[in-house]
């Protein structure tokens, strides 16, 4: 669930300064606006939006904590003020992005990357939602864009805008969606050595909650295992496998232990088949165990990484078919499936079916 919540907040600066500019004055305080569990209605909060251990909190100009915000129950956020930024100029940005065609994000980008030429002085919250609109714009065109139109490229340069951004800003609650963001990128650009740091780092974010910092560390031991960090990974997930409490996340280590464990022994047998199918057939039996589908992902997932790690390139295929076709209700791990399959089907001369999933991912993009 705060996966899902947390992937919205990357796009709530898009209507940032609607409301602040209505009256014509800067309001006195940033307006958060959440949602009532109960009935639906909605409610607005004026504080400081910021992200502590125990979520997302609105903490009153007094530095007293109004309220601790459920991620997936927050609507709009609203600063009150951005100094040094021209706010009509913003407001045009925001109406031509919300048009959404590829030509309206190119031109938002524009804007936008001229607009943070002009606050490189500004106030440090003003370069902040600048250099997120960057960044969340370049991404934009390149979700846009087809391998034909130099994806490539475009996506480049959008994760190296989101790196940038982390680079420069620590501790805030945009640090979530723009580390999401550039993992996503990440992925498809096929650098699970950077995904597998990008997501250790994110773990070591102050005051980040519990549960985020356990996905962190989940998303770390996945990417290290892709890019064929065996050793590291098995160690890692045999000591967050310790501490975890039952459920989801303790079952997903466990699948990550055995896989990179079995990766480690056929590496040490010089890729022996025998080790990996050893491998193989632990993860089932985990995976019949359970009915959580997410679970069910990550086990075939990591046999189909098991399968490519010792060159049986047809049953990694059918492994990562069973995550994009059947548990395909964790949109991270259909990616990274249609990622793998795009490749497997190249080598395996299908260059139609390798389309078809580059068109699959394109589509899938706009549910991040």
């Amino acid at each position: 669930m705060a996966r899902r919540a947390f992937r919205g907040l990357a796009f709530l600066a898009a209507a940032a300064l609607t409301a602040g500019a209505a009256g014509g004055q800067p309001a006195a305080s940033d307006k958060v606006v959440v949602r009532d569990r109960k009935d639906g209605s909605v409610k607005t909060l004026e504080g400081k939006l910021k992200l502590g251990p125990g979520g997302l909190q609105v903490v009153a100009s007094n530095n007293k904590v109004v309220t601790t915000v459920p991620a997936e129950d927050l609507v709009r956020f609203t600063p009150a003020d951005l100094p040094g930024i021209d706010r009509n100029a913003v407001l045009t940005l925001v109406s031509v992005e919300e048009e959404k065609p590829k030509a309206d994000y190119r031109k938002a980008l524009v804007g936008y990357t001229d607009l943070q030429k002009k606050v490189v002085g500004a106030a440090e919250p003003s370069r902040r939602y600048v250099d997120f609109k960057v960044a969340q714009m370049a991404t934009k065109v390149a979700d846009e864009s087809g391998d034909d139109e130099k994806w490539d490229e475009l996506a480049a340069v959008a994760e190296r805008a989101w790196g940038g951004f982390l680079n420069d800003y620590q501790g805030v609650w945009e640090v979530w969606p723009a580390t999401r963001a550039r993992a996503r990128l990440l992925v498809e650009l096929k650098k699970y050595d950077e995904v597998a740091r990008l997501w250790a780092r994110a773990a070591k974010t102050p005051d980040l909650p519990a549960d985020l910092k356990l996905e962190c560390e989940l998303e770390a031991l996945d990417a290290e295992i892709r890019a064929g960090g065996f050793a590291a990974a098995a160690s890692a997930a045999e000591a967050l496998g310790k501490a975890a409490g039952p459920g989801a996340a303790k079952d997903k280590l466990a699948l990550y232990e055995i896989a990179a464990k079995a990766a480690v022994k056929a590496s040490q047998a010089g890729g022996g088949k025998a080790e990996i199918e050893e491998g193989v057939k632990a993860i089932e039996a985990a995976v019949a165990k359970t009915k959580d589908p997410a679970v069910r992902a990550v086990g075939h997932g990591m046999m189909g990484e098991l399968y490519r790690t010792a060159g049986e390139l047809r049953e990694a295929m059918y492994e990562f078919l069973w995550v994009e076709t059947v548990y395909s209700q964790d949109k991270d791990e259909v990616l990274k499936a249609l990622c793998r399959l795009t490749d497997l089907f190249r080598v395996q001369g299908d260059e139609d079916r390798a389309k078809a999933c580059r068109e699959k991912i394109r589509r899938l993009r706009e549910s991040f």
